[in-house]
C-alpha cells in the first residue's frame, strides 16, 4: 500500500482508513464463504464531476428524458429495485418499502417478492408527482453511492440551515 510511510496526519489517517476498509473487505469475504453466499459484483459507471457537464443546461424547458439523465446521475444506486413511500390510513405511520408485485387474495407474509426495477418511467413519475420512490444506494458489491458535500464545521455549527436542495 502506497500510503505506508505517511508523513502528515491526514496522510495517517487516510492510510488507518483504507487498511480499515481491506480489513472489513476480507472479513465480509470470509462471511461470505462461511455462510456459502457468492459474491456479486456490480460494474460502476464514475459521475463526471466537470462543472462544465450538460447539468447546467437543464431547465424546466427541457425534454423529460434530460430531466431523468440528469437525476440519474445525481442520485445513484440498484437499478434492480427502488421504494415507495407509503402512509398508513388508519395510524398516521408513513415510511418507505421495495416496490414488488402484489397478488391479491394472498396473505401478505406468504407472497414469493418480484421486485420491480427503477426504470426511467419509475424515475419519470416520481419527478412529476405521480408517485415517491426511494433508491437503494447500497449496491449488491457492498459499496455505496451517496453524493457528499462538505462543510465548514465553524460556520455550519451542525445546522443545515442554507444547504441548498441541489449539489452544485
Amino acid at each position: 500500500m502506497r500510503w505506508l510511510n505517511a508523513s502528515t496526519p491526514n496522510e495517517q489517517k487516510l492510510a488507518e482508513a483504507l487498511a480499515e476498509c481491506e480489513r472489513l473487505r476480507e472479513e465480509n469475504r470470509q462471511l461470505r464463504d462461511h455462510l456459502g453466499i457468492q459474491s456479486q459484483t456490480q460494474v460502476v459507471q464514475p459521475v463526471s464531476t466537470n462543472p462544465a457537464n450538460d447539468a447546467s443546461a437543464i431547465n424546466s424547458k427541457s425534454s423529460p428524458d434530460a430531466k431523468v439523465r440528469l437525476f440519474r446521475s445525481l442520485f445513484r444506486g440498484r437499478d434492480d429495485i427502488y421504494a415507495v413511500r407509503w402512509e398508513g390510513r388508519n395510524n398516521g405511520k408513513a415510511g418507505y418499502s421495495p416496490a414488488h408485485r402484489r397478488v391479491w387474495g394472498i396473505q401478505h407474509s406468504e407472497q414469493p417478492k418480484e421486485y420491480f426495477p427503477l426504470t426511467d418511467q419509475v424515475i419519470l413519475d416520481h419527478l412529476t408527482g405521480k408517485l415517491t420512490a426511494g433508491a437503494y444506494p447500497l449496491l449488491t458489491d457492498e459499496t455505496l453511492l451517496v453524493p457528499c458535500r462538505r462543510f465548514r464545521q465553524n460556520h455550519m455549527a451542525g445546522r443545515c440551515e442554507g444547504v441548498p436542495s441541489h449539489l452544485p
